[in-house]
C-alpha cells in the first residue's frame, strides 16, 4: 500500500467522523454548558472576602491572597472543556465500533482510524477552548490570556484521550458517560498533593500561573502534559486493537 493510499484512508475515515460528530451536536452543547452555568452561579455569588492560593510562577510557588470567587470556582472553567471533550471523544469512540470493523474489514488499519478520530478531536478540542477564553477574559482579567488558552487546550486534548480511553474499555453510553462525569469531577475536585496524580494536573497549573502570575511558569506543565498526552495515545491504541480487531474464523472441509 503506497503512502496516498494511507492518507486517503484516514481522510476518508476523518470525513465519516465527522458526519457522525454532527448529529450529536444538541447533546453535546448541553455537556458543555452545564459547568459553565455552574461556575457563573459560584462566581457571581461568591464574596469579595481574600482567600489564599498557591500559584506557580519561574521563582517557585507563591501563595497569594486573592477574592473567593476568582479562587474555588477556577477549575469549573477547565472542568467544562475537559468534561464537553471526554464526551466528544467517548461518543466518537463508542458509537463507532461497528462502523470501524466494517473499514478494517475493508483494509483499514486501526492505526488510521484513530488517527482520523486524534485529527477531528483535536479541531474539536481547539474551538471548544476559544468559548471559555471569550467568557473569562473579560471577566477574570487574566495575566497572560494566550498562556490561558493554552491551559484551557492542553485540558481538552488530556480529557478527549480519556473519553478515547473510556470508549475503548466501557462499550455502554450510559455506564460510559457516567463514568467520565466521576473522572473528570472528582479528579478536578481533588486539592493538595493527590490533585497531581490526575492527568489535567498540569492544565490547572498552567491556568492558575496564567491567571495570578507576572512571571508565569509553562514549559514545565506543558511537557509534562505532552507526556501524559503520549502514554493516554499508546494505552487507547492497544486498547482499541483489540476492541475493533476481527478475528478470522477457518472451516475445515
Amino acid at each position: 500500500m503506497n503512502r496516498i493510499d494511507k492518507i486517503q484512508k484516514i481522510f476518508i475515515s476523518l470525513k465519516m467522523q465527522a458526519l457522525e460528530q454532527r448529529r450529536k451536536f444538541t447533546t453535546l452543547l448541553i455537556v458543555f454548558i452545564l459547568p459553565v452555568v455552574f461556575w457563573a452561579s459560584l462566581y457571581y455569588t461568591a464574596g469579595e472576602e481574600q482567600t489564599p492560593i498557591t500559584v506557580p510562577t519561574l521563582n517557585g510557588d507563591v501563595k497569594m491572597f486573592v477574592p473567593a470567587k476568582k479562587s474555588y470556582p477556577l477549575d469549573l472553567g477547565l472542568m467544562a472543556v475537559s468534561w464537553t471533550m471526554a464526551v466528544v471523544a467517548f461518543f466518537a469512540e463508542s458509537g463507532s465500533v461497528k462502523k470501524d470493523r466494517r473499514l478494517v474489514l475493508c483494509g483499514y488499519s486501526s492505526w488510521q482510524i484513530l488517527f482520523a478520530r486524534l485529527i477531528l478531536l483535536t479541531a474539536v478540542a481547539l474551538f471548544t477552548s476559544m468559548i471559555p477564553l471569550i467568557l473569562f477574559v473579560p471577566i477574570l482579567l487574566p495575566k497572560h490570556p494566550w498562556i490561558l488558552w493554552l491551559a484551557l487546550f492542553i485540558a481538552g486534548l488530556i480529557a478527549l484521550e480519556i473519553g478515547l480511553l473510556v470508549g475503548a474499555l466501557i462499550p455502554r453510553y450510559t455506564e460510559g458517560v457516567l463514568t467520565i462525569i466521576a473522572l473528570i469531577g472528582i479528579g478536578m475536585s481533588i486539592q493538595g498533593e493527590a490533585a497531581k496524580f490526575f492527568p489535567i494536573y498540569p492544565a490547572r497549573q498552567l491556568f492558575r500561573s496564567a491567571l495570578f502570575a507576572e512571571e508565569p511558569l509553562v514549559f514545565p506543565f506543558v511537557r509534562e502534559a505532552l507526556l501524559i498526552f503520549i502514554i493516554l495515545i499508546v494505552v487507547t491504541i492497544v486498547f482499541w486493537f483489540f476492541r475493533i480487531r476481527v478475528r478470522k474464523v477457518s472451516f475445515n472441509v
